[in-house]
Parts: structure tokens; sequence; C-alpha cells
């Protein structure tokens, strides 16, 4: 843009100084023709100059790209790996189940009242007929506690009664119905009125 506006105001300048250079022909001597003539030479030649310097540094001016924006895309960041952990499986324990064969335990009724009970036997001594006293207390028809009291009025059958009573103890712990008289004494006819007396307590407590 520079050179042409320059170019232009160069031939203006030279078709003006030329057509002063004819109107002014007559008049002028020869030197300022020549004179006027280098000057329009002078002033073309640093016209080409400059239009040619102005050229090859447009031409040593590498072209302008327009700078170009890469987008840049954004890539997410991994999520962290979960790790599942798995709970152990529990076995459920099963319930016991109630044996149809198990039977429950028959409680024995008893036959005898619990209780204390006392009452005399009677028998017939050598010396003539005797009694002797018996107490004893049932629990669930086993003798719990037992003692005998000599009533005899023959000093031998006293003398036996009274042995009988220090023995007597041997059946605590027994069933009322197990008890025989050979387990209480061997001799003389003491038993059998303890026997007597077994049989009455045992009428007594019946159910």
């Amino acid at each position: 843009m520079v050179a042409t506006a320059c170019l232009r105001v160069s031939v203006f300048a030279v078709i003006l100084v030329s057509s002063k250079f004819n109107l002014m022909e007559p008049q002028k001597n020869p030197a300022q023709k020549w004179l006027i003539l280098v000057v329009i030479i002078a002033v073309l030649g640093g016209l080409v100059a400059f239009m040619m310097s102005a050229r090859s540094g447009l031409d040593d001016q590498p072209p302008q790209i327009p700078a170009t924006t890469t987008p840049t895309m954004q890539i997410p960041a991994p999520a962290p790996e979960q790790t599942t952990t798995s709970s152990p499986t529990q076995t459920p324990t099963p319930a016991p189940t109630p044996d149809a064969t198990a039977t429950p335990p028959v409680t024995q009724k008893s036959t005898y009242k619990d209780g204390s009970y006392s009452a005399n036997g009677n028998y017939v001594a050598p010396g003539g007929p005797e009694t002797i006293g018996i107490s004893l207390t049932l629990k669930n028809d086993v003798i719990t506690a037992i003692s005998a009291t000599p009533q005899a009025r023959n000093g031998t059958s006293k003398n036996w009664q009274n042995y009988f009573s220090t023995q007597v103890s041997a059946v605590v712990g027994m069933k009322i119905d197990s008890v025989q008289v050979d387990t209480v004494s061997g001799s003389s006819l003491t038993p059998i009125g303890f026997m007597d007396a077994l049989a009455k307590i045992k009428a007594q407590a019946q159910r």
C-alpha cells in the first residue's frame, strides 16, 4: 500500500517536472536542463530502491499462522476400586427334636399316707399275755424313724422287750411292707407283738 502511494506520487512529480521543463525550455540554459534531469533520475532511482527494499522486507517475514487452540479433553480419574468382603454364611443349628421313644418316668403312688403312727402289739408269752408299744414315721411307704416301748409284766418278757428295742432301728430305711420279723430278732416271742403292732399301723396309714 505504501509503495503504491509513493509510486503514484513519484509519477505525478515526474510529470509535473517534465511539464515545467517543457514550459521553461526556451528560457533556461542547457546547464539547468541537465540539473533538472539528474534530479528526476535520482528521485526515480530512490523510489525504485525504496520499493525493492519494501518488497524484500515483506518477503522475508514468515507468514503468520493464526494460533489455534487445541481442545483439551479432561479424562476423569478412575474411581477407587471397591473390594467387597463376603461375610461367612452361618449354618443354622437345627433345634433338637424331642425323642418320641423316651417315656416319662412313672411315679409310683405310695400305698400308705405319710405321717407318724403308734400301735400296741399283743402276743402270748410263756408267762402270759404281753404287750409292746411301737411308734414309727412313714414317708413314701418307707420307715424313716421307729422306736419300741417295752410294756411286759413278766421279768423275762421285759428283758426280751428291752433287747428288742435296741435292735428295732435296723428297719429304718426299709419299706414297711418289706419288714420281716427275722431281721429284728431271732428268738423270743417279742417279734410276734411287733408284727401285730405293725399290722395295726398299716391299717391306720392305709389310703
